[in-house]
């Protein structure tokens, strides 16, 4: 048997003469880990590939290195790996047999800020709706019928609008030729220029990081002001608090700006 870690040979058990050995085969598991009595594997393995054939060290390192770029094969690896550590955590399995977020996050499509992680929130926690720009338009079926959800029925007494620095939405949405899909959604930003002239396209500094991310805040207190008159949050039945933030990404802290 041959073990490898990352593509490379670490240990290798064999039979010196087959002839005068005897090999049984049986249907138990094969324990790969550490014990008392051995070293062995000591860590978390996330994608354990087995062959009961031998292959050659290529063959074990083209793998490898065709594993490691499949995104979509890591992603399934890691999901079974969560699986298998929480397979007899029925307190889990109980707490996912209801929805009752108590926060709803209205945050950007940027991957660099998942809400679910920069908020180390659970499974359940958040009832997560994400666009460019992290925008409110009540214009849009998708917006509203979110909105119409988290407070109607859900019944959330929070509702959070999250930002991020080096937002795209804000960095590209004054750049002509833009597509007209994502012209017209990033419009709500675009209009911040009629409220403040520093955020023109004119401004020879616009493209500054610093006047970005003043208008990265400008644009979560304006979503935040449009929740807020909404006829929807006014009326609801239970008190709704309304909060903006800006995700930064030099130090991935939440700051409050409204």
């Amino acid at each position: 048997m041959d073990l490898y870690i990352n593509g490379e040979l670490v240990r290798s058990y064999g039979i010196e003469d087959v002839r005068t050995q005897k090999i049984e085969f049986n249907d138990g598991p094969l324990y790969v880990g550490k014990a008392h009595t051995y070293d062995a594997v000591d860590g978390v393995i996330s994608n354990f590939r087995y062959f009961n054939w031998r292959i050659s060290s290529q063959e074990v390192r083209d793998d490898y290195k065709s594993a490691k770029g499949d995104i979509i094969r890591e992603l399934l690896a890691n999901n079974e790996q969560l699986a298998n550590e929480n397979k007899d955590n029925q307190e889990l399995f109980n707490s996912l047999q209801e929805n009752s977020p108590k926060v709803l996050w209205i945050g950007c499509v940027d991957a660099r800020a998942p809400p679910e992680l920069i908020t180390k929130a659970g499974f359940g926690e958040l009832f997560v709706h994400r666009n460019i720009g992290n925008q409110f338009n009540p214009d849009d079926t998708n917006c509203m019928s979110v909105l119409e959800c988290a407070v109607n029925h859900l019944k959330v007494p929070h509702i959070v609008v999250c930002g991020h620095t080096g937002c795209g939405g804000a960095r590209y949405c004054f750049e002509p030729n833009l597509e007209p899909n994502l012209g017209k959604w990033t419009k709500g930003i675009r209009d911040l220029e009629a409220v403040n002239s520093e955020f023109s396209s004119t401004n020879p500094y616009f493209t500054t990081a610093e006047v970005q991310e003043k208008l990265v805040k400008a644009n979560v207190v304006r979503q935040v002001e449009k929740i807020s008159q909404h006829y929807l949050v006014q009326s609801a039945k239970q008190k709704i608090q309304i909060h903006g933030f800006v995700f930064d990404l030099k130090n991935v802290t939440l700051v409050k700006v409204t």
